[in-house]
């Protein structure tokens, strides 16, 4: 393709065919530069959230929470295994086996989504930790990335959002946690 535009521009002496032909070049080299940069981006995003993600344990082992039940904040232990959710209160122990999604894997924060409406609300105790906090977003390639287990905590977050300085694990514990509305 770059042949050919340069054997057109080059039958002619037109001023207009020489600028149209930079205008094609500076085109293509602006699209190269993008998809190079994406791509590099995307592989950094990639290596630090599964770093990040890998470090924090996040399958079988048990995790500090905190259960706020008639106002009072309890400490609770957390941890899935399998499809299977528990958590550990000082009185009570639920366990919630996930609902799944088909042929689709479902995401860890739809699955503690899920826990938090099918048993926590009935209950009226409110599970704090980053994953249900209202400030916990997700992109689209930190929720494909980790599985829904780690996002950035929007609170803290000044610019474009970074995963070495502005991203958390589901379980993190914040002294800033907000239910929202």
């Amino acid at each position: 393709m770059l042949l050919a535009i340069l054997l057109y521009a080059g039958s002619g002496s037109s001023l207009l065919l020489w600028s149209a032909l930079g205008g094609a070049l500076a085109a293509l080299a602006a699209a190269a530069w993008y998809f190079i940069e994406r791509g590099k981006r995307i592989t950094h995003l990639s290596t630090a959230l599964s770093t990040f993600d890998a470090s924090s344990s996040r399958v079988g082992q048990s995790h500090e929470v905190l259960l706020e039940r008639e106002g009072e904040l309890l400490p609770a232990n957390i941890r899935r295994e399998e499809a299977i959710w528990r958590i550990e209160a000082p009185d009570e122990t639920i366990e919630y086996a996930a609902s799944g999604g088909g042929p689709l894997p479902v995401m860890a924060d739809y699955e503690l989504a899920e826990l938090v409406r099918e048993q926590l609300r009935p209950r009226r105790w409110a599970l704090r930790c980053c994953g249900t906090c209202s400030y916990f977003a997700h992109s689209t390639t930190s929720r494909e990335i980790s599985g829904g287990w780690v996002a950035y905590c929007l609170r803290h977050a000044s610019g474009p959002l970074l995963p070495e300085k502005d991203a958390v694990h589901i379980w993190h514990l914040c002294p800033e946690w907000d239910e929202g509305e």
